[in-house]
C-alpha cells in the first residue's frame, strides 16, 4: 500500500467516526427532548390530579354541611315539635280525665300528618342528594375521559418518536476489524 491509500484510508476512517459522532449526538439530543416533554407531561397530569382533588373535596365538603345543617335544623325543629306535643297531651291529660279518648285521636292525626311531611322532606331532600350524586358522578366520569384520551395520545406520539428514532439509528451492526 502506498502512502496516499493509507492517507485515504484513513481520512475515510476518520470521516465515518465524525458521521458516527454526530448521529450520537442526535440520538442523544433525541432522547433529552423525549425525556423532558415526559416530565412536562406527568407534571401535567400531576397537577390535574391534584386539581380535580381539590374540587372533588370541596364539593365533597359543601355537601357534608349542608347535609348536616339540614340535619341539625330537623332535629331542632322535630324536638320543638315533640317538645310542644308533650306539654299539650300533658295539659289535656290533666284537663280533661273524662275526654282521654278524643284527645287521644287527635294525638294520633297530628303525629300522621306530621310524620307524612317528614317522609315527605326526607324524600326530597333524598332525591336531591342523588341527583347531584349523578351530576357529579358525570362531571368526574367525563373528566376521567377526556384525562385518558389526552394520556393515549402522548403514548402515540412517545410510540411515533421512539418508531423515528429506530429508524434514524438503522439496525444494530457489532463493530468488527476487518
Amino acid at each position: 500500500m502506498t502512502g496516499e491509500i493509507v492517507a485515504i484510508v484513513i481520512s475515510g476512517g476518520t470521516l465515518l467516526i465524525a458521521l458516527a459522532g454526530g448521529f450520537g449526538w442526535v440520538i442523544h439530543r433525541m432522547d433529552a427532548v423525549r425525556d423532558e416533554l415526559t416530565n412536562q407531561f406527568e407534571g401535567r397530569v400531576t397537577e390535574s390530579e391534584h386539581r380535580v382533588t381539590g374540587r372533588i373535596d370541596s364539593v365533597e365538603n359543601g355537601l357534608g354541611t349542608r347535609i348536616d345543617g339540614v340535619e341539625n335544623g330537623l332535629g331542632t325543629r322535630i324536638d320543638s315539635v315533640e317538645k310542644g306535643l308533650g306539654t299539650r297531651i300533658d295539659s289535656v291529660e290533666k284537663g280533661l280525665g273524662t275526654r282521654i279518648d278524643g284527645v287521644g285521636g287527635r294525638i294520633d292525626a297530628l303525629d300522621e300528618r306530621l310524620g307524612g311531611r317528614i317522609d315527605a322532606l326526607d324524600e326530597r331532600l333524598g332525591g336531591r342528594i342523588d341527583a347531584l350524586d349523578e351530576r357529579l358522578s358525570g362531571r368526574i366520569d367525563a373528566l376521567d375521559e377526556k384525562l385518558s384520551g389526552q394520556i393515549d395520545d402522548v403514548e402515540k406520539n412517545l410510540t411515533e418518536v421512539k418508531i423515528s428514532i429506530a429508524r434514524l439509528e438503522g439496525p444494530t451492526r457489532p463493530m468488527v476489524a476487518r
